[in-house]
């Protein structure tokens, strides 16, 4: 992953946080570095979101350029 573009909307906007896993939610906005390290074909990570609400993750080169969209819509909070 060479790029990333996080956008936060209001949360007072968003519906209340529903969370989709056990445990307690997570406080803040959060992306695990990508694995395998280094990256020889598919890499694997994981987000999280501290409140439910719309979301889009996309991949961008090293030269700035739109490579893939990971992640768009409405996500519950968590992980």
């Amino acid at each position: 992953m060479d790029s990333l573009r996080v956008m936060v909307y209001d949360p007072a906007a968003q519906p209340s946080p529903v969370a989709v896993e056990d445990g307690p939610l997570p406080r803040h906005l959060a992306l695990s570095a990508p694995t395998p390290s280094p990256v020889r074909g598919n890499a694997r990570f994981t987000f999280a979101l501290p409140a439910s609400g719309a979301v889009r993750l996309e991949l961008f080169d090293l030269a700035g350029r739109h490579v893939a969209t990971l992640a768009e819509g409405t996500l519950a909070a968590g992980r």
